[in-house]
């Protein structure tokens, strides 16, 4: 997994700051270009292309909306406005800007807008596609793929990844990995279990099979693992028909 390239074109030192020091939480960023008019704007974006773009709506030589009027048809690098008003917000959108951010913003509305932004989900701890989802492990990043992973237990605020057998603590609480990982792949099926949908192999009214292991099925988790049960036989049924 490649770093992602960014590139800032911000006027207020602070702002920068801030918006460096959120990029620096978040795993596979390169240290981002910055520049602080439009002019310098122009000039990286002519020599390469950027993941993403973050834009300073009030520039000393040209305000964003300029900037956006003037870019090529074809530029498609994901960009998100900051300012510290909210008045040029639906003029942005019409321009297919993906998120403004009206400063002062949060580091949580700062995420919100770089998922918005990548189409994919990053937390300070993890990175998902839809592939595999990158988790960190002490501090040191790996990737884990969607259709290797067996099931996942609660340990505390980590979680371990259970895999062929082989299990591997992560930095993440089942919690927040439950919110990140794609559902038609995986389900909780107990408050201390998420299990690949994949993996099962058989079921009960009490427990399951997944990886070749027991799991209890919590009474709570059950409708919607009924559910899920529901609309595999629905889905074969179709496919019969």
């Amino acid at each position: 997994m490649r770093n992602r390239t960014v590139l800032i074109v911000e006027k207020d030192e602070s702002s920068v700051l801030a918006i460096v020091s959120f990029l620096e939480r978040l795993p596979f960023f390169s240290a981002p270009t910055i520049c602080q008019s439009a002019a310098s704007a122009f000039n990286y974006l002519s020599q390469q292309d950027f993941d993403l773009v973050i834009l300073d709506m009030h520039l000393p030589d040209l305000t964003s909306m300029d900037v956006l009027h003037s870019l090529p048809p074809e530029y498609n690098s994901p960009l998100v406005v900051t300012s510290s008003c909210i008045t040029y917000a639906a003029d942005c959108f019409d321009l297919s800007v993906v998120d403004y951010l009206v400063k002062p913003f949060t580091f949580q509305r700062f995420v919100r807008g770089v998922n918005r932004a990548l189409k994919v989900q990053f937390t300070p701890n993890s990175f998902t596609d839809n592939q595999a989802i990158f988790l960190k492990i002490g501090r040191s990043i790996q990737r884990f793929q969607y259709d290797e992973i067996d099931y996942i237990e609660a340990f505390g605020v980590y979680s371990k990844i259970w895999r062929h057998q082989k299990v591997t603590v992560v930095n993440e609480p089942i919690s927040t990995l439950e919110t990140h990982l794609p559902v038609q792949r995986f389900l909780r099926v107990h408050k201390s279990f998420i299990v690949c949908l994949a993996s099962l192999t058989s079921y009960s009214y009490s427990s399951l099979i997944a990886g070749g292991t027991k799991i209890p099925l919590g009474a709570s988790y059950r409708p919607k693992f009924d559910g899920f049960l529901r609309l595999l036989s629905s889905t074969g049924n179709e496919k019969e028909e």
